[in-house]
């Protein structure tokens, strides 16, 4: 699931599909953090040098929990390896908390208030039936309150319900969904 640039660790061509380190088609790597683990993965990843990635947003920088992989680290199998199971393992106590909490709509990657809000005129109120309805069943709801939806909402969406952020959902969702989204019109 994992690659270095030369793609001798582990080749892979697609992103992963859980939350520890991702490799992007365009050959650029990131490392993901994911408990009071995340604290020490991401110190660590910064002691090393790694690079936060960041995203822009309506012209405002979004600093991730992404770490960029440099080429020192992708020479030390041994460093690289100790880092995704650091990474691993803080995704699974992050992802262990979370189910124990109650957690909103908001809370997920992509979501804010106002899309919230708007899912709650639809009367999907919680993260368990907006996860049983699926991206497509979502949009279809709010597309019959609101006509002029964007295709990065139904992107929001599904990546809310996978646990990505928009930026690293996974390639073959987006083509999915792209292709239905073209069928709507």
């Amino acid at each position: 699931m994992f690659a270095k640039p030369n793609g001798k660790l582990w080749p892979h061509k697609e992103k992963t599909a859980f939350r520890g380190l991702l490799y992007s088609s365009q050959s650029c790597h990131y490392w993901a953090g994911i408990g009071w683990r995340v604290l020490f993965a991401e110190l660590q990843f910064e002691v090393s040098g790694l690079q936060k990635l960041i995203y822009t947003k309506k012209g405002v920088p979004l600093i991730l929990k992404y770490f960029f992989i440099n080429e020192m680290l992708c020479n030390d199998n041994l460093l690289l390896c100790y880092y995704i199971d650091l990474a691993y393992k803080a995704a699974v106590e992050e992802l262990s908390q979370k189910q124990h909490s109650n957690i909103r709509i908001k809370d997920l990657p992509n979501m804010n208030m106002s899309i919230e809000r708007v899912l709650g005129k639809v009367r999907i109120s919680d993260v368990d039936y907006l996860k049983m309805l699926g991206a497509k069943v979502c949009y279809l709801k709010l597309r019959q309150k609101k006509v002029n939806l964007s295709i990065k909402l139904l992107f929001e969406l599904a990546g809310a319900i996978e646990g990505y952020h928009i930026v690293v959902l996974p390639e073959s969702i987006k083509i999915e969904l792209i292709t239905w989204y073209n069928s709507l019109t």
